[in-house]
């Protein structure tokens, strides 16, 4: 994913339920190294809460192409962060968590990051029911 490193500039649109609009807002994202292999990935937005931002932590896992990640966000995922694990190839990224959805059975949340050109940025919740649905889309180009 070196190709992706650096500061990026776009649009992200979010939405709560699979009926609703999205609202588009401008937002930004950075890509770097840290720690020597592992990815960040940080991006930063405005919604009617005021500002807001998340960090996806990117590492490598125990097989081939196997990827493991740590994310937080202050307005999908706070104040814990949430362990991630997925696939990874040289330009995507895709990764899966669990969260507690009380009363009823625990929920999934699908990260991707890709891009052969833009950053592109997507998040899909996993209901219980599997009726899964985008909530976050972010396209971001230099």
């Amino acid at each position: 994913m070196e190709h992706l490193l650096g500061d990026w500039t776009g649009e992200l649109a979010t939405r709560f339920m699979p009926d609703d609009e999205f609202v588009t807002c401008s937002a930004g994202a950075s890509v770097d190294v840290t720690a020597g292999s592992l990815v960040t990935v940080r991006y930063a937005w405005s919604n009617a809460d005021g500002p807001q931002d998340g960090l996806l932590l990117i590492g490598d896992g125990s097989a081939p192409h196997e990827a493991r990640g740590i994310w937080v966000d202050s307005f999908h995922q706070t104040p814990h962060w949430m362990a991630l694990q997925g696939v990874a190839s040289s330009f995507e990224v895709a990764l899966e968590g669990v969260y507690a959805a009380p009363p009823g059975p625990d929920w999934g949340w699908r990260i991707r990051v890709s891009g052969l050109g833009d950053l592109i940025l997507t998040m899909i919740n996993l209901p219980s029911d599997n009726a899964a649905y985008e909530v976050v889309r972010a396209s971001f180009s230099r």
